[in-house]
């Protein structure tokens, strides 16, 4: 009976670990993750009663056919066409955290960035409000849409904004800012993004942990595609995406986008969370995606803030 328990517990331990990790990617909870769990427990009992190394040899077997399956999954992504190109800009997204009042030194640390387009997500009234008086001489081309909450957007552009609109939520809520900004070099359409976060699904019942966060990761794959129905040539979609670079719907993306760190970033990027309870990030949920006539130079996470998420900047050029 003990033993049973024992079995019962590490199945249930398990499935939590695995979709807190991964969010379990849209479908993926029927499809990875109770496999995975039943293998480990087939193997940790047959195992159970030899030596510590054959434990670890089981691990780092299962380690090693995960990393050889990423690495398929990488060979077979999407990449952004090579060529010589003789303009280049930076774009900086940063999730504000609309709790953050620390107003002066994160407009500060933006203005020291010098970034050409910047993409803010959690922006509140007094947000807004901060940023406009601070950044409109640097930014004379803006959108601003501040909200109470979570779902507020800015946009701030050194280039001219020739066309803008607003993508919405089932609840009338922003969920992105459609953006088509003049350079040089011809137009690009941006995205400002901020799709549906996991946090009501981890903040709930433990026992529907599983059930609310697949419900998360199919919201979030359904507004992807919403927000891929307004591509241009050159599209970039950036902001806090809450997609972990594990999720299936990260490799979706991955088909038809390119992502700046994964082309030029060192590190893991890991953006969250900004927390003094961890040593360090766990996940990437700030994405800077790609599509069309352009390569990234140039990609970073810059590990300082008051938000609960860290800002990415990317250098591209076009």
């Amino acid at each position: 009976m003990k033993r049973k328990t024992l079995y019962s517990s590490l199945i249930t331990l398990t499935l939590l670990i695995l979709s807190t990790l991964s969010y379990i990617a849209f479908s993926g909870l029927a499809i990875s993750i109770i496999p995975i769990s039943l293998l480990l427990l087939i193997l940790w009992r047959r195992h159970w009663k030899r030596n510590h190394q054959a434990k670890v040899a089981i691990i780092r077997g299962i380690l090693s056919a995960v990393l050889a399956f990423a690495s398929i999954i990488y060979l077979l992504q999407y990449r952004l066409p090579s060529g010589d190109y003789a303009h280049s800009m930076k774009v900086l997204s940063y999730n504000l955290y609309f709790r953050n009042t620390e107003y002066k030194t994160t407009i500060k640390w933006l203005l020291a960035q010098d970034a050409d387009i910047l993409a803010l997500q959690e922006v509140t009234p007094r947000w807004g409000q901060e940023l406009q008086t601070a950044l409109s001489s640097r930014y004379p081309y803006a959108k601003v849409l501040p909200l109470k909450g979570t779902h507020g957007l800015a946009f701030f552009s050194k280039f001219p904004i020739q066309q803008d609109g607003i993508e919405n939520n089932a609840y009338h809520l922003p969920i992105a800012q459609r953006i088509v900004v003049a350079t040089n070099a011809g137009d690009f359409t941006f995205m400002n993004a901020h799709t549906a976060s996991p946090a009501g699904a981890v903040e709930g019942s433990w026992h529907k942990l599983p059930i609310t966060l697949e419900r998360n990761a199919r919201l979030r794959a359904q507004q992807w595609d919403q927000l891929r129905l307004h591509e241009g040539e050159r599209t970039i979609i950036m902001g806090d995406l809450n997609t972990h670079r594990w999720e299936r719907l990260y490799h979706h993306m991955r088909v038809h986008y390119q992502e700046a760190h994964a082309a030029a970033g060192s590190g893991f990027g890991l953006t969250f969370p900004n927390t003094h309870k961890l040593p360090y990030p766990v996940f990437r949920l700030d994405h800077i995606l790609l599509r069309g006539p352009m390569t990234v130079e140039a990609a970073e996470v810059h590990y300082s803030g008051n938000s609960d998420h860290f800002p990415i900047s990317a250098t591209i050029r076009y």
